[in-house]
């Protein structure tokens, strides 16, 4: 269920694909109405996947880049909270407020942005290295291509 306020759109229990259209709606009814801030408040959200999260995320950036400000309010549940920072959601919806995740996890991989061909190759850089950090051969060493050069 999700609902607009004046400026807070208002995000709960959960936030799962079906619901993005109905956030993206809020988004533009938001700036339709002339504000330039926007407060996403998940507080009440128990549950969010990260699809929906991350075309969110593009729609914020592209709205940030048209100078409208966000506030992120984090979910009150904490592990929720912690995933939205762990998972670099919070950065992305909010980056004035949180910093970028620096989660190196085997099972988690930060959500990243990036605007030029430079951005992409350090996302694909990350993500490589990652892979790279929880597969390896029997001797401890990275896997390799092949032809014995390394994967970057």
């Amino acid at each position: 269920m999700l609902n607009r306020v004046d400026n807070r759109i208002v995000f709960g229990p959960s936030f799962y694909i079906t619901d993005l259209p109905a956030a993206l709606a809020c988004l533009h009814a938001v700036r339709k109405a002339g504000y330039e801030d926007v407060i996403l408040d998940f507080g009440n959200c128990t549950a969010a996947l990260p699809a929906p999260v991350l075309a969110l995320s593009a729609r914020v950036l592209k709205m940030q880049l048209e100078k409208v400000d966000f506030t992120l309010r984090l979910p009150n549940d904490q592990k929720l909270a912690r995933h939205f920072q762990n998972a670099n959601w919070a950065y992305l919806l909010d980056p004035a407020k949180y910093s970028p995740s620096n989660v190196k996890g085997t099972t988690i991989f930060p959500a990243t942005q990036f605007l030029d061909s430079e951005g992409q190759q350090r996302a694909v850089n990350s993500i490589i290295d990652g892979v790279l950090s929880v597969t390896k051969t029997s001797r401890g060493k990275h896997s390799q291509l092949s032809n014995g050069q390394s994967m970057r």
